[in-house]
């Protein structure tokens, strides 16, 4: 061996000795002058390897590869040269190139020191299982640039017809916009499936001020040119809120529990087009002329339903035949949806206020139309089962009810009215507790709790791709 060999070993060994105690610096210094001093391959191009490791633990992974480049390209042998260019690949995120050097490496049938051989290896598993996340990633990115937005879809006719809307605001938020009901959901997707996973998370009420997070499995695909929006939900079962729900196996647009949706906002019904014209045309009045319209149409709407089909909000019981349960279910929540649509367009702050008044009663300067307008609306709310008079003797505002005797419900007129009804029907024995839902033959809903919480929540459920099995229950 020559003088210039033995020198150039004397530098690696300096260089080891400093690699170990963590002297990265003054590890790359002896390696260098360990390169300088022999030129022969064999000498040279393990050190260079040893340098490429020290630059990588200094963070120069540019050095890293540089050298690890020159050492399997004079000694294409050296093994662990071969490593340590898949190393600084993978500091980089190269894994595509990590990969091809992993692979020409082990296909060589070099001989390997230690634990390099598997090392490599490990390397290959990794750079395959980040190339395939890739993918799925900049998939993803591809599918919410295609779904970012709004898309809506057909209510059917017995649900009160119109449309919803899914308005996807990233990859973990989506807005659902459905009869009576407008509320943020969580979003999960999976694009790496075929066809595609959509979970949508949304809370469903199971009590007075009680919700549990209930998640929706959901397939779905685009058309060709991603105009239309393809969703398939969980196949008929019994459904319960926190409960797991079996996924499809494949998408069935003859199903019930498949919704068709295309790009662009809801189309809003001709009921939704009176009320946007009548608050267009109440735009520069006083609250209080907006309070006393919102009342009178609110008066309207319930009295032609009593009038007409003996309209009220009421849980239907467990003996009834299935066709009135279905009656009772669709009637309410056809009427949620017109309280739903009063808030959206009136303000939530409008209709709490009529809510304050009406169980406080009309402050000294509301004028008398105002007044009227709102004892006229109380009237009706108590014919149709939604509102529920203080105790006698005690005066709108007085002191509450005893705590054994049921209490007046909430009045709030929107988004929280079911949940404000149902929460103090103590009278009707509502329970907190769920049940699975069996019935709804001709009309797949998911209802939980009772009346209008269950129905608005319900319809959340169902429009979006979901039915319930047909009923159990025996004749």
């Amino acid at each position: 061996m020559s003088e210039a060999a033995q020198a150039a070993i004397e530098f690696k060994k300096q260089g080891n000795d400093f690699l170990r105690a963590r002297q990265f610096k003054e590890a790359v210094d002896a390696y260098s002058k360990g390169i300088n001093a022999c030129t022969e391959p064999e000498i040279q191009g393990p050190i260079l390897g040893n340098r490429s490791q020290a630059y990588r633990r200094l963070g120069d992974i540019d050095s890293a590869l540089d050298d690890a480049n020159q050492a399997v390209k004079i000694l294409p042998s050296y093994a662990r040269g071969h490593l340590r260019k898949a190393y600084a690949l993978r500091e980089m995120k190269k894994w595509k190139e990590c990969q091809e050097v992993v692979e020409n490496a082990l296909e060589m049938g070099l001989e390997f020191k230690d634990s390099d051989e598997k090392n490599l290896k490990i390397l290959l598993n990794k750079s395959l299982q980040y190339q395939q996340q890739k993918k799925v990633r900049e998939k993803l990115q591809f599918i919410m640039g295609k779904l970012a937005g709004k898309w809506n879809g057909a209510v059917p006719p017995e649900l009160g017809g119109g449309s919803q809307e899914l308005d996807f605001k990233s990859e973990t938020k989506v807005v659902l916009t459905v009869p009576a009901r407008q509320m943020e959901a969580t979003l999960k997707l999976d694009v790496s499936k075929e066809p595609m996973w959509l979970d949508i998370t949304i809370p469903i009420p199971t009590g007075p001020g009680q919700a549990v997070e209930h998640m929706m499995p959901h397939l779905f695909e685009f058309n060709e040119d991603y105009t239309q929006l393809h969703l398939m939900g969980p196949p008929d079962q019994g459904l319960q809120p926190g409960v797991p729900l079996r996924r499809p196996d494949y998408i069935d647009k003859s199903s019930k529990s498949y919704v068709k949706m295309s790009r662009g906002p809801a189309t809003a019904t001709e009921e939704e087009k009176v009320v946007l014209q009548t608050v267009e045309e109440l735009k520069g009045q006083s609250e209080e002329k907006k309070m006393t319209v919102y009342c009178q149409m609110m008066t309207k709407k319930l009295r032609d339903a009593v009038a007409q089909t003996g309209f009220k909000f009421e849980e239907p019981q467990p003996h009834w035949p299935d066709n009135e349960i279905k009656e009772k279910y669709t009637s309410m929540l056809k009427m949620s949806q017109y309280i739903f649509l009063l808030e959206k367009h009136f303000g939530q702050k409008l209709c709490t206020d009529v809510a304050n008044m009406m169980k406080a009663g009309p402050p000294g300067f509301t004028s008398p139309e105002l007044k009227k307008a709102i004892e006229d609306l109380r009237e009706i709310m108590i014919a149709a089962g939604m509102y529920k008079e203080p105790a006698p003797g005690v005066a709108p505002g007085g002191p509450p009810a005893p705590a054994n005797q049921p209490t007046a419900p909430e009045v709030s007129p929107g988004n929280n009215y079911g949940a404000n009804v149902t929460g103090n029907k103590q009278d009707k024995k509502v329970v907190s507790a769920p049940r699975p839902v069996t019935g709804m033959n001709a009309v797949s809903l998911v209802f939980f709790g009772a009346i209008a919480a269950t129905a608005v929540m319900g319809i959340a459920y169902y429009l979006i791709g979901g039915s319930s099995r047909k009923s159990t229950k025996k004749k």
